[in-house]
């Protein structure tokens, strides 16, 4: 194994940051470094010209309405670059209400369009918690918490990031699953550090990220807090 540099980019770090969402990059960080690796982290926001060529990662955190539509007037500029950049095998995690950016529209400001839907802010607070398991790995449980005015036309997504237990189904998600993949791109609207709630999520990103770099490491006290949440949850639930 050689030493690598991994680069993310984190997008609107000054704008879409609600709920502890840097733990993200912080993680990545640590767990990188801790292979051995370099871990840069660069970020741009409204005033900078984007370029996502040479990034391993990009990543997105959720936003508050006013800087959700400044951040969209400033993506859709590089429409074509984000593709381009998803198609030549770029990543990109986007968390929350970040997903409106990536639809046809949000509130009539037109958005990059990778997916059909559009988005709209309805003002009516949507709050849960929610348990679910990756859809490529069945056995790996994960937990999130959704808090938001915003819905998408359709919650439908060919390649989903989870399948929801049975404990938690929603109307919200009428086919029993959340989230989306397509192309490196995975949107999910899990809120706050969702790679340090979820550690089976964390290594399938860093495998991702790594490939044949990638070195197993210690996450069990990871997983001993994860499986006291799901076990408190789970009771409530009961």
């Amino acid at each position: 194994m050689s030493e690598v540099t991994v680069k993310i980019l984190w997008l609107y770090d000054d704008l879409l940051d609600l709920y502890g969402d840097s733990g993200n990059l912080l993680l990545l960080e640590r767990r990188i470094q801790g292979m051995g690796h370099t871990c840069v982290i660069e970020k741009k926001s409204i005033g900078d010209t984007l370029e996502f060529a040479g990034y391993d990662l990009v990543y997105l955190g959720p936003g508050k309405y006013k800087n959700l539509m400044a951040a969209a007037k400033h993506l859709v500029q590089y429409r074509d670059a984000l593709k381009a950049y998803l198609e030549d095998g770029g990543r990109m995690l986007a968390t929350g209400s970040a997903q409106v950016l990536f639809g046809k529209s949000f509130d009539g400001q037109e958005c990059v369009g990778l997916f059909d839907y559009t988005a709209q802010e309805t003002g009516e607070v949507d709050t849960h918690d929610f348990v679910a398991q990756m859809c490529w790995d069945s056995h790996a449980l994960c937990y999130g918490f959704v808090n938001r005015t915003a819905k998408l036309s359709s919650e439908a997504a060919r390649v989903p990031m989870f399948c929801l237990h049975e404990t938690t189904l929603s109307q919200d998600f009428p086919e029993n699953t959340e989230g989306r993949i397509q192309d490196g791109f995975y949107g999910t609207w899990m809120l706050g550090p969702v790679l340090v709630k979820n550690p089976a999520l964390a290594k399938a990103f860093l495998k991702q990220i790594l490939g044949e770099n990638f070195v197993d490491y210690d996450d069990s006290l990871e997983e001993k807090a994860l499986r006291f949440t799901l076990e408190e949850f789970l009771r409530k639930e009961d």
